[in-house]
């Protein structure tokens, strides 16, 4: 008799019926336990060790179990489980203002410099100008920022407005107090100064004093038209604002030129404080550093040669002897007189071993007198070689050459 078939329920509802000779047998189904008859009760597999692997989580049913990987790690649960990179998600697990850090099984959330929060829902700035001590010098302003701060030093003071803030020195001038000026005319003045913290500088004229035709461009100063002793003031300013001021005297002197000579600054000279700063443009034909010197007009040899030059206070500056006898004219020209074309003859000779002294060009002069009767002699003795029967007279000297003339006996 097969007793499953015969009665279906002989075995527990969680058993199987085997049929075997004679009889029959009742065995619990897997994941339960009992005799199979009257009691099958359910295996809690999740209480044996190792049922599940490393970071996977066991959950009992009814019959059986499941393994289940935890959270931060995925896979079957039963063969594999492994991390999540939360950070790498298609959504942000962080807030925006925050760092994600993946750690095994797990993240963490960090706000950004600057904010305090969770890091996951909520970042709020920081306000680093309330904290105590001060994150910023004793000496500077700070200034709260999304994130940040700053710090800048007080008016007056340089530096980084953190670990620095040195007091801001004002620009030192190097020019002169005083300086020299011509009357009725231009002076430009460089107006230098030095800037501790090589900043740049600006300079300003503030006030003309007694000069009303003062006036600054960048460094230099351009002082016109002086009519008297003056005062400027001028203001240099750095990038910072520190200021210092020049009490700069101006005295004016007369242009030292003479003769209407015209005094200019010397374009080298950036100071002018004594004469010898100007220069003199001097009308011809005046020299000399005040235009003092006039040339001796007798060097340009204005005569009529053998004529001799004086100086003299004239309009030209010197007067000639007068023409030899025969000669009419001014001295600076002379010609043959006309009732003595016919009988004289006037001729120059070449000296060709006779150097030139300047000395020849004065009758009186040892020099002209010695050559002058050596001539005559030769001359004379030439005469009478060639039985030439003219008187021969002696007019004088120019560069290489004697004039003289020949007048025919009566």
């Amino acid at each position: 008799v097969d007793e499953c078939v015969q009665t279906p329920d002989i075995c527990h509802q969680n058993a199987n019926c085997t049929n075997t000779e004679g009889s029959y047998s009742c065995q619990c189904l897997k994941g339960y336990t009992g005799d199979g008859k009257l009691n099958c009760s359910d295996i809690d597999e999740c209480t044996s060790p190792n049922v599940c692997i490393q970071n996977s989580q066991c959950s009992n049913t009814v019959g059986s179990y499941v393994c289940q990987c935890v959270v931060g790690y995925s896979g079957d649960g039963y063969s594999n489980c492994t991390d999540i990179n939360e950070c790498k998600q298609s959504y942000s697990v962080c807030h925006s203002l925050a760092k994600c850090s993946d750690t095994e099984g797990t993240f963490s959330c960090q706000c950004d410099s600057g904010f305090t929060g969770d890091g996951i829902v909520n970042c709020t700035d920081v306000d680093e100008c309330s904290q105590s001590p001060s994150v910023c010098h004793q000496h500077a302003k700070c200034t709260n920022t999304i994130g940040s701060y700053s710090c800048q030093c007080n008016q007056g003071f340089l530096g980084d407005g953190i670990q620095d803030c040195a007091e801001n020195r004002p620009p030192q001038f190097t020019t002169p107090r005083t300086v020299n000026a011509i009357l009725n005319n231009d002076t430009k003045i460089q107006i230098m100064a030095v800037d501790p913290e090589n900043q740049d500088m600006t300079f300003t004229l503030l006030l003309n004093g007694t000069l009303t035709t003062a006036q600054i461009s960048k460094q230099l100063l351009t002082i016109s038209n002086l009519k008297e002793n003056g005062t400027v003031y001028v203001q240099v300013q750095d990038e910072m604002g520190a200021k210092n001021i020049l009490i700069l005297q101006v005295n004016a002197f007369k242009c030292p030129c003479v003769h209407n000579g015209k005094c200019y600054q010397n374009k080298t000279i950036v100071y002018p404080i004594q004469l010898s700063d100007y220069l003199c443009q001097c009308e011809d034909p005046y020299t000399g550093d005040r235009c003092e010197i006039r040339p001796n007009p007798c060097n340009e040899l204005p005569c009529y040669p053998g004529l001799e030059c004086s100086i003299a206070q004239n309009s030209e500056g010197f007067t000639c002897e007068e023409c030899p006898t025969l000669f009419e004219g001014d001295g600076k020209q002379c010609a043959l007189k006309p009732t003595e074309e016919k009988s004289s003859v006037v001729s120059e000779m070449t000296l060709t071993d006779q150097k030139w002294d300047d000395q020849l060009k004065t009758k009186t002069s040892k020099t002209y007198k010695n050559l002058a009767s050596q001539l005559t002699v030769e001359v004379g003795m030439v005469q009478k070689l060639r039985n030439i029967d003219k008187d021969f007279k002696m007019f004088g000297f120019r560069l290489k050459c004697f004039i003289f003339s020949y007048h025919t006996c009566r």
